[in-house]
């Protein structure tokens, strides 16, 4: 028998990228198939719980970029994997707080406490092991629906050629390192426009033809990302946050159409060939990310051939349509490994101890106990 998944997720008018890479792209693919999937949104968590329905009867539960705030969420765990569930802790970014404050909980007690991990990057499972011991962490790299990102319709406002910039505001130190290219382009080339896609940095306010396009919801991304035929992806290599991150940035790029050039930085030298798929630039030279971009300006052909060369990159190793099986290949792997076995003995002390009122042995924001007695077993399951 199949087991049952169940994905906690954020609010859907808040879907990033990130939560559309790892899961609602390939659990929707999964979902289409066939498989026992579902997700919901956090908030509605607590109104199952408090009505008793729905999610007890799951196997695995999928917590994405979750922490702790008042021991609440590690209780909800315990929970879980005391009634044979297994709780897989899901990142695709260093949440530890160790390089870069990134998040106001404690996500590092989150991961501990479940069953197993999935990240995005190699570096990201050393980082996150350093943290939480040799938990089983299984790698899920960042891919790209193809079908969603040429289906999404645009209309081209940029004209030709553009460099882009596309990202949120924690790449407010990375970008800066092509300001000096972007600038000395500007002036040298008086045809080039530039595209900065959400963040606007004040350094780069006052760049001349330079359009800004305010961040949008994720449906339309592909649409923002196709107004850019040279796709920039600087990151700072001595930030140490930033080597636990995926090169989903030059994915996307290629995905779109255009070729990248990107910092030589560990995400991106995973993934770029240089010279065959794109360019990877050493930050420490400040002539390079010039140099790199007047090459394609002066070289469309290549260019394209680059941008070309990624995309099949993408269609043969980070497709989603292909690659979705590999999400259930590890939720079914850790449920024949770690699923059903349950502390009888500890669920039975929740449901005759001290309960609230409203009879939910973890509280009416956590799902329902199991009542039951005895010591542990492991429930049995097909395979």
């Amino acid at each position: 028998m199949r087991p049952r998944v169940l994905a906690f997720m954020p609010e859907k008018k808040d879907i990033t990228g990130v939560t559309f890479a790892r899961i609602t792209g390939p659990l929707a693919r999964l979902r289409e198939q066939g498989y026992p999937i579902d997700w919901i949104p956090y908030s509605q968590a607590r109104q199952l719980a408090t009505e008793g329905k729905g999610i007890s009867r799951y196997d695995v539960y999928v917590f994405q970029r979750a922490g702790d705030t008042d021991g609440k969420l590690l209780t909800l765990i315990e929970f879980l994997k005391d009634a044979g569930k297994v709780v897989v802790y899901e990142t695709d970014d260093d949440y530890t707080n160790e390089y870069r404050n990134v998040i106001d909980a404690d996500a590092v007690s989150v991961a501990a406490e479940s069953t197993v991990l999935t990240v995005s990057t190699p570096l990201l499972r050393t980082q996150m092991r350093k943290h939480i011991g040799d938990k089983p962490t299984y790698l899920l790299q960042n891919n790209i629906d193809l079908d969603f990102w040429d289906s999404v319709p645009y209309k081209r406002i940029v004209p030709s050629p553009s460099i882009g910039l596309v990202g949120t505001p924690t790449h407010f130190d990375d970008w800066i390192h092509a300001k000096p290219a972007l600038f000395r382009i500007a002036e040298e080339y008086p045809g080039v426009h530039f595209v900065i896609g959400g963040m606007l940095p004040q350094y780069l306010q006052d760049l001349p033809r330079m359009i800004h396009l305010k961040p949008v919801k994720y449906y339309a991304y592909p649409a923002m990302v196709h107004q850019i035929d040279i796709g920039l992806a600087p990151l700072d290599e001595e930030d140490r946050f930033n080597w636990s991150k995926s090169a989903i940035k030059a994915l996307e790029y290629w995905s779109s159409g255009a070729a990248c050039i990107a910092s030589n930085a560990p995400p991106y030298k995973r993934v770029i060939e240089h010279g065959e798929t794109g360019f990877l630039v050493d930050n420490k030279d400040p002539d390079e990310w010039y140099r790199r971009i007047k090459d394609y300006l002066d070289n469309p052909g290549l260019r394209r051939q680059h941008a070309a060369a990624g995309r099949e990159w993408v269609r043969k190793n980070r497709n989603m349509q292909t690659n979705a099986i590999l999400w259930w290949a590890v939720y079914e792997e850790s449920w024949k490994k770690y699923g059903g076995v349950i502390n009888e003995y500890k669920l039975f002390e929740r449901s005759v101890g001290d309960r609230p009122t409203s009879g939910e042995g973890v509280g009416s924001d956590h799902l329902p106990p199991v009542s039951s007695h005895g010591g542990k077993r492991r429930r049995r399951h097909a395979h």
